[in-house]
């Protein structure tokens, strides 16, 4: 089986998606007062990358998604563009559902193993430097 390249966003979301809606744990990411309910405590969103990804500020009323491109900005645009692209090769690789890809994003059982075997190594690399 021939190893499949990710690129690092592609890796940067896998990963953070596996470690905020698998282990629940959301320290990696900044904290996005976006999320409506507690339900949404552990959901990854689109708004999780843009800000802690991306380092996009959000709005007045502190979201992304809800707001009519609060921000006239290239970086904005080029983020929502570079990130569509990125979910949609997710989806086409097997690794994330696709129903989702425009708000929450949840792993598929394929995508768990990958974001769990991204997560080891990363984790490894981070005991070998201290």
């Amino acid at each position: 089986m021939s190893k499949e390249k990710l690129s690092d966003l592609q890796r940067w979301i896998l990963v953070n998606c596996y470690r905020m809606t698998v282990l629940h744990d959301n320290t990696q990411l900044l904290p996005l007062s976006g999320r409506n309910s507690p339900d949404d405590k552990y959901v990854f969103m689109r708004d999780d990358i843009l800000l802690s990804y991306f380092n996009l500020k959000p709005g007045r009323k502190r979201t992304f998604l809800k707001t009519h491109h609060f921000r006239e900005s290239r970086e904005y645009y080029s983020a929502q563009a570079t990130l569509s692209r990125t979910l949609k090769n997710l989806h086409e690789k097997g690794y994330i559902v696709g129903m989702q890809i425009y708000y929450n994003i949840e792993l598929t059982e394929k995508g768990k193993e990958k974001a769990r075997e991204l997560n080891v190594k990363e984790y490894d690399d981070i005991i070998t430097i201290y």
